[in-house]
């Protein structure tokens, strides 16, 4: 008599070799891994000091995390958060594939940057399958919208093995 064979438990390296292969396309078992309901949006910091390069002026950041785990519990945990600046990181269990951070600053010189901005803000937004990025550009204040396919993303990652990071 032969031995039925055991699939490998969801936490062995075993399988996480599977969840986490780099090929190019993703295998049916990684399709059928994929589960809309288990993605979840998460703004994992946000914060305001005065320290910026210019006398002390606000200097801003922020940072969105797309995560894939259960779909009955929160995918952060609170590192800190003291009612202004918050800081978060995935939960045990929540693995995160996709990352947008912007930072700038705000009440620079004229003769630095014409809209008194520096750098990037940004605002995401999921729906369905739909995460939808605006850019706000400091500097020239022009916005750049930009509709991504969360699917899409977390195939990226399993191919890449790694986060996807947006650039802005």
């Amino acid at each position: 008599h032969t031995k039925a064979e055991r699939l490998p438990q969801a936490s062995s390296p075993q399988a996480n070799k599977i969840y986490l292969s780099r090929e190019p396309r993703m295998t049916t078992q990684e399709e059928d891994a994929f589960d809309l309901s288990r993605v979840q949006l998460n703004k994992t910091q946000d914060w305001c000091y005065h320290e910026g390069s210019y006398g002390h002026n606000p200097e801003y950041g922020a940072t969105h995390i797309l995560t894939i785990g259960s779909n009955n519990t929160a995918h952060t945990t609170t590192d800190y958060d003291d009612g202004a600046n918050v800081n978060k990181s995935a939960a045990k269990g929540a693995i995160t594939f996709w990352r947008i951070s912007t930072r700038g600053e705000c009440y620079v010189p004229k003769e630095v940057s014409p809209t008194g901005d520096i750098g990037h803000t940004h605002s995401v937004s999921k729906r369905g399958d739909t995460l939808t990025v605006t850019v706000n550009y400091g500097k020239t204040g022009e916005k750049k919208t930009e509709t991504l396919s969360v699917a899409e993303l977390y195939r990226q990652f399993v191919a890449g093995g790694e986060a996807v990071y947006y650039k802005p």
